[in-house]
């Protein structure tokens, strides 16, 4: 795996394991229905373990020195902070963004498998 470009499949068996890991390891957060900050932090701690050369950072609100913008139609701008975002800070290059949904509805309880 090339550690700077990674496949869209090689993104997802990371995301996966990153949320099993997190029920694993923090499965109270998500029985308690802890708030999203809180599982976003966890999850961006790792994150950061599967994607050493890249900056994961949660609720950052900035493109090099301004703020971060999202354009819905052509006349509407809005500032926006993503739950989690994996990019190389100062210059503009993002490999993923992350909203965050509410662990239940990605986690089945059931089985103890996350959805994703």
């Amino acid at each position: 795996m090339n550690p700077n470009n990674y496949s869209e499949k090689e993104i997802k068996e990371i995301i996966k394991e990153v949320l099993n890991e997190l029920y694993k390891k923090d499965k109270i957060l998500i029985k308690n229905e802890t708030h999203e900050i809180t599982i976003s932090h966890k999850i961006a701690c790792y994150l950061t373990n599967k994607f050493e050369n890249w900056d994961v950072d949660c609720e950052y609100n900035r493109d090099l020195e301004n703020p971060k913008e999202c354009s819905y139609n052509s006349n509407e701008t809005k500032y926006i902070r993503p739950d989690i975002i994996i990019h190389q800070r100062n210059i503009k290059n993002n490999l993923l963004v992350i909203e965050e949904c509410s662990p239940k509805l990605i986690f089945d309880f059931s089985s103890n498998n996350f959805l994703a």
